[in-house]
C-alpha cells in the first residue's frame, strides 16, 4: 500500500472520529435542550398546579366566608326569634294578670251588688210591716220592688256580659237563688201579716155580733 493510501485512509479515519465526536455533540445538545425544555415543562406544571391550589384555596375561602355569614345570619335570626318569643310571653303574662285583676274587681263588685241587695230587701221589709194596713200600696211596692230588682239583673246581664260567661252564669245563678229565696221570705211575711189583720178584724167584729145578738133577744 502506497504512502498516499495511507495518508487518504488515516484522513477518512480521522473524518470520521470528528463526525462521531460531532454526533456524540449533537446528541449530548439535544439530550441537554430535551432536559432543559423538560425542566421548564414541570416548573409549567408546578407553577400551573399551584396556581389551581391557590384557585382552589380561593374557592375554599370563600364557601367558608359564606358558612361563616350564612352562620351569623343565622344566630341572629334565632336571636330574634328568641326575643320575640321572650317578648311574646312577657305579652302573654300582662294579659293573664290583667285578666286575674278583672276577675278580682268583678268579684268585687258582685259582693257589693248583693250586699246593696240585702239593705234594699230589708228596707223593703221595714216599709211593709209599717205599712200592714194599705193593700194597695203594699202591691204597688211589691211591684216596684221586683221591677227594680229585674232592672238590676238586666243591668248586671247587660254590664258582664262580655266577662267570662260560665263564671257569671253561675255566680247569676247564685244571684237568683237569693233572689228567690227572698221573695218567698218576703211572701210568708205578707202571708202573716195578712193573716194578722184578719185576726184582728176577727176579734174587733165578734164583740159587735155579741152586742147585736143580745139586743135581739
Amino acid at each position: 500500500m502506497s504512502d498516499e493510501e495511507n495518508e487518504s485512509k488515516a484522513e477518512e479515519e480521522e473524518n470520521d472520529e470528528k463526525g462521531v465526536k460531532k454526533d456524540k455533540e449533537k446528541k449530548h445538545n439535544k439530550e441537554k435542550k430535551e432536559k432543559r425544555d423538560k425542566g421548564k415543562k414541570d416548573k409549567n406544571k408546578e407553577e400551573s398546579e399551584e396556581e389551581d391550589e391557590e384557585e382552589k384555596d380561593d374557592v375554599k375561602g370563600k364557601k367558608q366566608d359564606k358558612e361563616k355569614k350564612d352562620k351569623k345570619d343565622k344566630e341572629k335570626k334565632d336571636k330574634s326569634k328568641e326575643l320575640s318569643e321572650e317578648e311574646d310571653n312577657e305579652e302573654k303574662d300582662d294579659k293573664e294578670k290583667k285578666v286575674k285583676a278583672n276577675a278580682a274587681e268583678v268579684a268585687t263588685r258582685e259582693i257589693k251588688v248583693e250586699e246593696d241587695k240585702k239593705a234594699s230587701d230589708s228596707e223593703a221589709k221595714e216599709k211593709n210591716k209599717s205599712k200592714k194596713k194599705e193593700k194597695e200600696g203594699k202591691d204597688e211596692k211589691q211591684k216596684d220592688s221586683k221591677k227594680d230588682k229585674a232592672e238590676k239583673k238586666r243591668k248586671l246581664e247587660d254590664k258582664y256580659k262580655s266577662k267570662d260567661l260560665s263564671k257569671l252564669k253561675s255566680k247569676l245563678d247564685k244571684i237568683n237563688a237569693t233572689l228567690e229565696a227572698l221573695q218567698l221570705k218576703k211572701a210568708d211575711i205578707l202571708k202573716t201579716i195578712k193573716e194578722t189583720e184578719d185576726k184582728n178584724l176577727a176579734v174587733v167584729e165578734s164583740p159587735k155580733d155579741a152586742e147585736s145578738k143580745a139586743h135581739d133577744e
